[in-house]
């Protein structure tokens, strides 16, 4: 079946002979996985696991603790403990979370929710898409098999319950049925309410002049934050600045890591030394500021030098892409801008948080044809989404080396995002530059 949209072919067919040579090798050598998803392969699913089997209670607490979920997140992960059999007793009985995964309840419980997630993903992604039937499967079929979706499905991360919710969002948004934007709105609440950053999204509909809609979600937005801690947490909403205080504790840039821990060292000088290097190396993440530390030191840069400098651009670059929203024309400009300062703002952005660069990549192979800028663009969407055969032989059989040290998928996906989101900058400046000019000639 030959397809019109050129764009839409050259990042399906690309997308199909790179996840078909990954998947080729893996029948081959299957430690190839090592160097794509999770560096630990006795940990998988556990980020899953690891809450329900803390949720004894649908109540929480934020004071004196290192907690980071939101009361929702908390909810979600009792009743799916619920459905899972009786825990406790599983956890009387053996050493730790990763047990679980040995027991029928909760190992069924999973399965079905993430059965439940993959399909809703695939279909909303059909749905929005707008191509033919044919175009529409093939897409939806390779985004549910990219990297950042298949890591995400292995960590068994609640954040793709988030990306199923903003994907909800988008899809309903504009319907012409204020009931229907209204599901689409509590749904990003929701989202919203579990990861914190999809929020940013609502920005959309204040760029696109929805002034009442823009209120209507806020107000959702509010209500699906704050009466969670009222009812779940025991703090009440007193809990909500001890959340947002743990949350920045464990999301700050990691140059302030390196300096506190440098505070505490007392001038131990290998401490030091070995703290900034774990902070600069950390092997999943893949951040405006966890490129650039690689890219600095590549030039020369000491790694304490590499670790503060890339905070401090990672911050301007955030900056620039926010600010430039405001100019941006195009729908899918925007949504890319906000979905880059998503992933690249964050000091501990991990590959899972890519997934939410489908959406904007979604919006550009409806809207775009082929062009020299458009090429690029498509060029680097491929490169987030889809495996390059390079950085197999290295360490590959090292089976956590990937946990200390990035590996080249981390690089590659991270360095896409950091550079799509700067040549997004750059083309929006020069249309609004090309825009002013026209209408000063007029």
């Amino acid at each position: 079946m030959k397809l019109k949209n050129r764009n839409l072919f050259l990042f399906l067919s690309g997308g199909t002979i790179l996840l078909a040579i990954m998947l080729s090798a893996i029948l081959i050598e299957p430690d190839i996985m090592h160097t794509y998803l999770f560096a630990d392969i006795l940990d998988s699913y556990m980020d899953y696991f690891n809450c329900i089997a803390g949720a004894a209670s649908a109540k929480t607490s934020y004071g004196g603790n290192n907690n980071i979920y939101p009361p929702v997140c908390w909810l979600i992960f009792y009743l799916f403990g619920r459905f899972s059999g009786n825990i406790g007793q599983i956890l009387e009985t053996e050493e730790g979370a990763r047990f679980l995964r040995m027991y029928q309840g909760p190992n069924v419980s999973f399965l079905l929710a993430l059965l439940f997630m993959v399909l809703a993903i695939f279909c909303l992604i059909e749905f929005m898409a707008g191509f033919r039937r044919f175009e529409n499967k093939w897409l939806s079929f390779l985004m549910v098999f990219s990297i950042p979706l298949l890591y995400t499905l292995e960590r068994g991360n609640i954040l793709i319950l988030a990306l199923t919710g903003t994907l909800v969002f988008f899809a309903l948004k504009d319907s012409e049925k204020q009931w229907v934007r209204d599901i689409g709105y509590l749904c990003l609440a929701i989202a919203a309410a579990i990861k914190i950053y999809p929020a940013i999204f609502g920005f959309v509909l204040l760029k696109e002049r929805k002034y009442k809609e823009t209120i209507r979600l806020a107000l959702y937005g509010i209500a699906v934050f704050t009466l969670p801690f009222l009812l779940l947490c025991k703090e009440g909403l007193w809990g909500i600045p001890f959340f947002f205080q743990n949350l920045l504790g464990f999301n700050s840039a990691f140059a302030d890591i390196a300096a506190n821990e440098a505070a505490r060292a007392s001038g131990q000088v290998e401490q030091i030394k070995e703290t900034i290097e774990i902070v600069a190396l950390d092997g999943g993440r893949i951040g405006f500021a966890a490129f650039m530390e690689h890219l600095f030191m590549w030039f020369g840069a000491s790694a304490n030098s590499a670790v503060q400098t890339a905070a401090k651009v990672s911050s301007i670059l955030c900056a620039a892409a926010c600010g430039a929203c405001f100019f941006a024309k195009k729908n899918w400009q925007v949504m890319l801008l906000l979905a880059g300062v998503l992933v690249g703002f964050q000091g501990r952005s991990y590959v899972y948080t890519a997934v939410f660069m489908m959406i904007p990549c979604l919006y550009f192979l409806k809207a775009e044809k082929a062009g020299a800028i458009n090429f690029i663009y498509l060029l680097l969407f491929g490169l987030i989404f889809f495996p390059l055969p390079l950085g197999w032989n290295e360490h590959m059989h090292e089976e956590v080396y990937y946990y200390t040290h990035r590996s080249f998928n981390s690089l590659q996906i991270g360095g896409a995002i950091w550079l799509i989101t700067i040549v997004c900058i750059i083309d929006v400046m020069y249309q609004y530059a090309v825009r002013k000019k026209e209408k000063r000639t007029r």
